[in-house]
């Protein structure tokens, strides 16, 4: 949907995300998306929208620049793997949880961002989450029991399934979509990959595991006794996943508490 570049300001750096789409309407409905909900929030857990340009020769946002890049390339590139420990990448769980409670819970109307993903969540100078791009979100009444949908969102491997099929579709869609990024914080590996032949079963394969207070390090690769620290700490991941519909499921505002 847009390429992001960075451009010093003031002396500081902020990110420039261009809006590029396969139609004008597709690229004003993003923007739209971003600038009536970004414009709308401040938390230390979330990207902060600066400014932003609307002409026709133009279409961007300023964004803060994040300078180490996506959740995504240190879980997923062997060249940063290394760099995010145990007790880092608990502190990025943490902080995820707390901006979308803060999306859910805190805001004048709530934000359903629809497309939580480790590529979605930017890291700062300290490695602190930030959730970023709100192209897909979208503004819905606390009072609502459910929200009226145009067209699918979300990722495949992240996204609910309420949001695939004819189900009712509720703001916990993005509670589905974090437990599914924790599984890959945990494991440190996609949990949907065609090269990897049982990766298609593997979350309802470990999530028996994990209910019953097993050790999850036999399933994962490289695994250390830490992993299995993580999963102690981190006990809203099974919550929500085998749950059918959407009853029952979790909150997310117990991000303080992990």
């Amino acid at each position: 949907m847009g390429g992001i570049e960075a451009i010093s300001l003031y002396s500081t750096q902020r990110a420039v995300k261009v809006l590029k789409g396969a139609s004008d309407k597709i690229i004003e409905e993003q923007f739209i998306a971003e600038v009536s909900t970004m414009g709308r929030t401040h938390h230390y857990n979330l990207v902060r929208l600066y400014g932003f340009c609307f002409e026709s020769s133009l279409i961007a946002l300023v964004y803060e620049y994040m300078v180490n890049g996506s959740l995504d390339n240190h879980l997923f590139k062997s060249k940063k793997r290394a760099i995010l420990g145990f007790e880092k990448l608990h502190e990025i769980a943490v902080g995820t949880a707390n901006g979308i409670s803060y999306l859910h819970e805190q805001c004048s109307q709530r934000i359903v961002h629809y497309d939580i993903k480790p590529g979605n969540i930017l890291l700062d100078s300290s490695f602190t989450a930030k959730v970023a791009d709100f192209g897909l979100a979208k503004l819905c009444n606390r009072d609502s029991s459910h929200i009226t949908m145009t067209g699918r969102r979300g990722t495949p491997g992240y996204a609910a399934p309420e949001l695939w099929m004819p189900f009712p579709v509720t703001h916990k869609c993005d509670v589905y979509s974090f437990g599914m990024l924790l599984f890959e914080i945990i494991g440190r590996r996609r949990n949907v990959d065609v090269t990897v032949g049982d990766s298609q079963e593997w979350v309802s394969i470990d999530y028996p595991c994990t209910t019953r207070g097993q050790p999850v390090t036999r399933r994962i690769d490289g695994g250390t006794p830490t992993t299995t620290d993580l999963m102690e700490h981190i006990d809203v991941i099974p919550k929500y996943h085998y749950v059918k519909g959407t009853n029952g499921c979790p909150y997310l505002v117990l991000g303080s508490s992990l």
